[in-house]
């Protein structure tokens, strides 16, 4: 967890998981000020880079040496993508689910069907045991098939209820008072460094990450 320290805010910066293809981060921040500061995720700014970041000191302006990267910025979900992208998720892992079912009950149906043909056969042969072992081997990767990935649009139903109560919500942090949430980066492309800087007052927050490995 990285911690920054000043007089108009504390804030602490943690990574949770890549979910989504998107870098997902735990921030809480406590405002020091006697007054409300507005602050949503879509002003969150953050980018990569393959090298390690020019030493940055707290509200500094990044040199020239970081034209570059500049012009790879980006920002932080808005709350509207991000519950836009998990219900999407839900949808479409629903849609395989259902879809994976009605595959796994044909094949259920045409093995009984099989079952039932080759029962009334006089002479079973081997190779009628091959065909029936094969089409037990199918049915049970369909089944497995089918299980999974309702499992799986299960799990992303429970994380798209979930999401508004952990969400890094839009507007006014209050008056010494806090907030605390998940911010949402998009992540096609992850290098080894990432700097993220989140804007409070008129000052900018820096955090610097590295990936463990590099």
């Amino acid at each position: 967890m990285a911690k920054i320290e000043a007089s108009e805010a504390t804030m602490y910066l943690h990574h949770m998981d890549n979910q989504y293809q998107h870098l997902v981060f735990d921030l809480e921040v406590n405002n020091h000020n006697p007054y409300t500061v507005p602050l949503s995720p879509e002003q969150i700014s953050y980018y990569f880079s393959a090298t390690r970041f020019p030493l940055r000191e707290f509200n500094d302006v990044d040199s020239s040496a970081s034209v570059i990267r500049l012009r790879r910025k980006r920002f932080a979900k808005s709350n509207a993508e991000v519950h836009d992208l998990f219900q999407q998720k839900e949808r479409s892992r629903a849609t395989v689910g259902a879809i994976f079912t009605l595959v796994s009950v044909g094949l259920v149906l045409y093995d009984a069907a099989q079952d039932r043909k080759d029962s009334q056969k006089r002479h079973y042969t081997e190779k009628d045991v091959r065909h029936a072992a094969t089409r037990e081997a199918i049915v049970q990767a369909g089944l497995m098939a089918a299980d999974i990935a309702n499992q799986s649009a299960q799990q992303a139903q429970t994380n798209s209820y979930y999401l508004p109560f952990e969400i890094f919500t839009e507007g006014n942090i209050e008056a010494l008072g806090k907030k605390r949430g998940k911010i949402f980066l998009p992540a096609e492309e992850v290098l080894a460094y990432l700097r993220i800087i989140v804007p409070f007052d008129n000052k900018e927050f820096v955090f610097d990450f590295k990936q463990k490995g590099n």
